[in-house]
C-alpha cells in the first residue's frame, strides 16, 4: 500500500536562486505605481516564463505573454474579497485558486505550473513571499532524505530540482517512482530563521 504524508510545519550543481530575481521583483512592484498589476506563471522546475497560457480571473480570459505574464488594471481599493483564478496550457496540471485582492492591488503575482507527469512519479512545490529568505523542502521515505544537503537518491528514486535561497521559492522535489509499502515524509524547514513568515507560504 502506497502512503504518502504530508506534514506541513516549521522545524528549526543545482539552480540556487528564486525564479524570479531582483529585477524581476522590482519590475513587478513597480508597475503598481503606473496603475497596472503585472501577474507573472513560471515552470516550477525550469523557470522559463509559461507563455501562451489561457488564464480565466473572475470570469475574464486571458492569455499570458512571451514574458509569461499578465498586464491588468488595478482593482478599485473598496473591493475585499477573493476572486478565483484558472489557468490552463497544454502539457501543463492545470492551476485552479484562489486569489486575494484587497485595498486596491492583488496579493499574490507570482504562480507556478509543473508539466503533466506520470502517474507513479509525484512533485512537490513549495512557494512563499519575500519572507522568510530561505525555506527548504525535505522528502524523506525508508532509503533516502532528499534535501539541499543530498540532491538525489539512489537510482535516481528522486531529486531537488531546485533550492531557492533568495525567497519567493520555488524549492522543488520530484518522486519519480512511487513503491508499494513504502512511507514518504514532507516537510519544511526555515532555514533562515526570519522572524517573519509570509503568508502565502504554499506547498502543492
Amino acid at each position: 500500500m502506497k502512503k504518502l504524508l504530508c506534514l506541513i510545519g516549521l522545524v528549526g550543481s543545482l539552480y540556487a536562486q528564486s525564479c524570479w530575481n531582483s529585477w524581476d521583483k522590482a519590475r513587478l512592484e513597480e508597475a503598481e505605481l503606473d496603475g497596472k498589476i503585472i501577474l507573472s506563471f513560471k515552470d516550477a522546475v525550469t523557470c522559463e516564463p509559461i507563455s501562451d497560457a489561457n488564464v480565466t480571473i473572475a470570469g475574464k480570459k486571458l492569455k499570458t505573454d512571451n514574458k509569461g505574464e499578465l498586464l491588468l488594471a488595478l482593482p478599485p481599493e473598496d473591493i475585499d474579497t477573493e476572486v478565483p483564478l484558472k489557468v490552463t496550457k497544454n502539457g501543463y496540471i492545470p492551476l485552479k485558486q484562489n486569489i486575494y485582492v484587497s485595498v486596491g492591488t492583488i496579493w499574490q503575482k507570482r504562480f507556478l505550473m509543473t508539466k503533466g507527469m506520470p502517474i507513479e512519479s509525484a512533485r512537490f512545490v513549495l512557494a512563499w513571499g519575500e519572507s522568510p529568505r530561505d525555506m527548504d523542502l525535505h522528502l524523506i521515505s525508508d532509503d533516502f532524505h532528499i534535501s539541499y544537503r543530498n540532491k538525489s537518491g539512489d537510482f535516481n528514486q528522486a531529486n531537488l530540482d531546485r533550492d531557492a535561497m533568495d525567497g519567493y521559492g520555488p524549492e522543488t522535489i520530484t518522486l519519480n517512482h512511487l513503491q508499494d509499502n513504502k512511507t514518504y515524509q514532507v516537510y519544511i524547514h526555515q532555514y533562515s530563521h526570519d522572524s517573519n513568515i509570509d503568508r502565502k507560504v504554499t506547498l502543492s
